[in-house]
């Protein structure tokens, strides 16, 4: 235990090779396999898989519970983005009959991941077969249907799901998401209405109900959702981002105080969290529209760094390139 903490505490101060050989130390020593394992979480935590791996896979004959250390191993595999192998490594477990809900759920990722779309649902399904009362369960079923843009049954997933949890603020989230995307506004605004009720403290519950009343054209009231999630949640980008879209829409008939303000929330936006794309984008496409193409450029240009692949960006991006000559 000394050894596991001492690299640990080299990882907090960024000495990742001295922790890495701190802790490929306990390979050469009589360490027991508690030990091993508590030394392969360490290095899991800190992002070094192949450490946690190799030492996980050295205690595979010894350590006393199996299904612990195969999802440990599976997970720190899919971390590191080789999800063949994570499959694999379940598929052992459940082969072997460790079969829980939370290995499932690993598997059902997994599957997505690899676009197994049949398999990938079918995990999930028997993730919440074995523990139909655990919340994640139902919740990462409906994002990866969404994810498939299986929205119908997305939304009819999520029914059962708030009929077997009916205090679960994030099952009628999902409930939200999924009919927000099949153009049913009115039930989005509900299921989100619910989703803030049961849980006023998330800024993903508001703002779902915000983009909800927006997108069924109830303006004034999706703006006072909107004014109430920035003071509940000043630090949530988002509700700037999503505000400052909502805005430039509304300005779009020629109210310049409102087009003022969505580019004062979407400056915000960018100031809370600089890895966010879109904001950068409606500030770039706004200035080229205005005929500021310098300004439009510096903008889209940082869009296009966040998000290499997105379309309109490299749409706009080239039409300020056109303008410049």
């Amino acid at each position: 235990k000394s050894t596991v903490a001492l690299g640990n505490a080299y990882y907090r101060i960024g000495e990742k090779v001295k922790a890495r050989e701190t802790l490929l130390y306990l390979l050469n020593q009589t360490a027991d396999a508690e030990g091993v394992f508590l030394g392969g979480q360490v290095a899991a935590n800190e992002e070094d898989y192949v450490t946690a791996e190799t030492l996980f896979l050295s205690i595979q004959r010894t350590y006393p519970d199996p299904g612990r250390l195969g999802y440990s191993l599976a997970l720190a595999q899919y971390r590191d983005n080789r999800f063949a192998e994570s499959r694999r490594t379940i598929l052992d477990l459940t082969h072997a009959g460790r079969q829980t809900a939370e290995i499932y759920s690993l598997l059902g990722w997994c599957y997505q991941r690899q676009k197994n779309y049949d398999e990938s649902v079918a995990a999930f399904e028997r993730a919440i077969d074995l523990d139909p009362k655990k919340e994640a369960n139902y919740v990462d079923l409906g994002l990866v249907l969404i994810g498939f843009r299986r929205y119908a049954a997305a939304d009819a997933m999520a029914q059962k799901a708030v009929e077997a949890l009916p205090a679960s603020s994030k099952v009628y989230e999902v409930k939200g998401m999924a009919e927000i995307l099949m153009q049913d506004y009115a039930d989005a605004e509900r299921s989100y209405a619910r989703a803030s009720q049961l849980n006023p403290q998330s800024a993903e519950a508001n703002l779902g109900l915000a983009e909800s009343q927006w997108a069924a054209r109830n303006v004034h009231e999706a703006f006072a959702t909107f004014e109430e999630g920035l003071k509940q949640f000043p630090q949530d980008a988002l509700h700037f981002q999503e505000y400052g879209r909502a805005l430039l829409k509304y300005a779009e008939a020629g109210d310049a105080l409102a087009e003022a303000r969505a580019v004062t929330m979407l400056n915000k936006a960018v100031a809370l969290d600089g890895s966010l794309p879109e904001p950068d984008y409606l500030l770039g496409n706004l200035a080229l529209r205005k005929g500021r193409t310098e300004e439009a450029l510096q903008h889209l240009e940082q869009a296009s760094r966040l998000d290499p692949k997105g379309g309109k960006i490299h749409f706009a991006l080239s039409l300020a390139y056109r303008c410049l000559g």
